[in-house]
């Protein structure tokens, strides 16, 4: 920047007048090209050695230049101050660069730190995971050892010297107790008629003091029993006393002699009867009838009758006889052997022997007309369904020799689940059992689940006792859309079984939530919006059942699942009821208030 004052003329520098300075200057000019020639051949592009040409060629300019030594000075320093900051200016740029490349470099090499640790803590969970099994693993080799260990030492702490029998097998020669298959033979019948003696010890023998507690027992009894028998001849010849008494008194009332009392008569009638012979009025006119019952015989042997059939019983039970066994269980008298305890005992040897027992108590129930318990019923469907007689069941039920239960109608469903074959046949069945009972939702649900959605409504208006938490019961457990269909449709001028809030409710709160769906766009497009009767707008103002939250979700749902005007059309028309709904709340407390104020 010039010092000089405005309004005053510039002033210019003397020019180079000497020819020494003007040789000086174009040395110097040659000078500074050749250097430059020579960078310029050296390296291509910028370099930075060319300023430092400019540089020494500026020095020697002013130490040529004397008497512009301090200007010039003052010029190269201000020069160097600019490049300084611009060569500072690039250096900053190329550091800031970096930085930036790293700081955009950084993200990526977080996520994959990131990855690598989750990968490392995969392999620490999956290496802990050995770890643990290994250790478990050798805690129960360690501990099987050290059971095995301390087994060993207790066996031959306790365990007496063996000593070696050379006794030859009785019943074998020498040949056959060095032939193996002989010996294994030997050896299966041996545990066969061990197995028999366990068998028989368990059933046919007892303890001897089983024996002693058994007879001490029967001879209570037996004392018991001869003194209730005293006392019933005791108590029979009193009464045998009040009854000629009474038949005395009868007469002496009717016709009372002239020579004797009463008190005679009586005592006259009571030693006849010690004599052993019938009293005979005094009139003559009827003999004192003197009847009692005596003991019956047959009475007396009926117990040990009974004794005698499970006797019998056992017998055929040990003899592995089952079939002959259910056959005489079955037709026990009184039915003492038709007990869940009987078919326990049934069940204990094996499917065949109770499937054997169950058929033998189903074919004796016409014979006996008394049906089995509830639980014995159970039991021979189980059975017959595990070993696939469904056939035995319908014949059962069809015979009408099964005590019907809720229990067996659901063992024939969840049959009908595992058999998909067998499906029908099981729900017609399960429905029959239930319609007997009374169950009728379950029953209902049978139908449904054999398709026939029709003859189900039919039978559950017949009825009279479907609520709505019955038909949407139904629908939950069957969902489908013909169901829905006859569901919110009215049934011979009678009012739905449910509005279409609460089935479409219903099906959404299943596993099939499309159907529910379908059959809204199905109401939308049958009445479209702008429909003069029937459309979605008239089916969610004519539902007083279901809520606007329930609207609103089931709203929601359309949207999220494509279904973008059927939701829309409900949104709008659940937004205006609910607003409508509110001003007439509004209009009514008014009103009240209203009335309030004038009365």
């Amino acid at each position: 920047m010039s010092n000089s004052v405005p309004g005053t003329p510039r002033r210019v520098l003397p020019p180079i007048a000497t020819g020494s300075d003007r040789a000086a200057l174009d040395e110097l000019e040659n000078s500074i090209q050749v250097e430059l020639a020579r960078l310029r051949a050296s390296s291509r592009g910028p370099n930075q050695l060319s300023y430092t040409v400019f540089k020494d060629a500026f020095d020697q300019l002013i130490q040529h230049a004397s008497a512009y030594c301090n200007l010039l000075t003052a010029i190269k320093a201000e020069y160097e101050a600019v490049i300084e900051d611009l060569q500072e200016g690039q250096r900053e740029a190329f550091y800031l660069e970096g930085r930036l490349k790293a700081t955009a470099a950084e993200p990526t090499t977080v996520v994959n730190y990131r990855r690598r640790a989750e990968e490392l803590q995969q392999k620490m969970s999956v290496i802990q995971r050995d770890n643990a099994r290994l250790a478990a693993e050798l805690d129960r080799v360690r501990a099987a050892r050290e059971a095995m260990l301390k087994k060993d030492e207790d066996d031959k702490s306790t365990q007496k010297p063996r000593r070696t029998d050379f006794r030859p097998i009785p019943g074998l020669t020498l040949e056959e107790s060095t032939d193996v298959k002989t010996l294994s033979r030997y050896h299966a019948k041996l545990e066969h008629q061990l197995k028999e003696l366990h068998v028989s010890r368990n059933t046919k023998y007892a303890p001897k003091v089983k024996k002693q507690e058994l007879k001490d027992t029967l001879t209570k009894q037996v004392n018991m029993r001869h003194h209730l028998a005293d006392r019933t001849v005791r108590l029979k010849n009193r009464c045998q006393k009040l009854k000629v008494a009474v038949e005395v008194a009868e007469i002496y009332k009717e016709n009372p002699p002239e020579n004797h009392s009463m008190s005679d008569l009586i005592t006259m009638a009571l030693t006849t009867q010690s004599m052993g012979f019938a009293f005979k009025g005094v009139s003559g006119q009827r003999d004192t009838p003197f009847s009692f019952e005596d003991d019956d015989p047959n009475k007396e042997k009926e117990a040990e009758m009974l004794l005698e059939y499970i006797d019998k019983f056992h017998e055929l039970f040990d003899e592995e006889c089952y079939q002959d066994a259910a056959i005489h269980a079955a037709n026990s008298p009184k039915g003492i052997l038709r007990t869940p305890e009987t078919m326990a005992k049934f069940k204990a040897v094996g499917t065949e022997a109770l499937l054997a027992y169950c058929e033998a108590l189903m074919s004796s129930v016409s014979a006996l007309s008394h049906l089995p318990s509830p639980e014995v019923c159970l039991e021979c469907v189980r059975c017959a369904l595990s070993q696939h007689r469904l056939d035995l069941v319908t014949h059962w039920i069809a015979q009408n020799s099964l005590l019907l239960t809720e229990e067996i109608a659901n063992a024939l469903c969840e049959y009908a689940d595992q058999n998909p074959l067998s499906s029908p046949v099981c729900l017609a069945l399960a429905q029959a059992v239930f319609t007997a009972i009374q169950a009728h939702r379950q029953a209902a649900v049978c139908m449904c689940r054999q398709g026939k959605v029709y003859n189900m409504v039919e039978y559950a208006h017949g009825t009279g006792t479907f609520h709505k938490a019955d038909w949407a019961h139904v629908l939950q457990t069957c969902p489908s859309l013909e169901l829905a269909r006859s569901l919110i449709r009215p049934y011979n001028d009678q009012p739905p079984a449910l509005q279409l809030g609460q089935a479409v409710s219903t099906l959404l709160q299943t596993e099939d939530y499309m159907t529910g769906l379908q059959l809204l766009q199905e109401t939308h497009d049958k009445f479209p919006a702008g429909s003069p009767s029937g459309s979605l707008h008239h089916a969610v103002f004519d539902d007083s059942t279901t809520t606007y939250e329930s609207w609103l979700h089931i709203a929601e749902t359309a949207e999220q699942h494509g279904y973008e005007d059927v939701g829309l059309e409900l949104l709008t028309t659940i937004i205006v009821k609910y607003v409508l709904n509110k001003v007439s709340e509004e209009t009514a407390s008014i009103q009240y208030l209203y009335d309030q104020q004038i009365s």
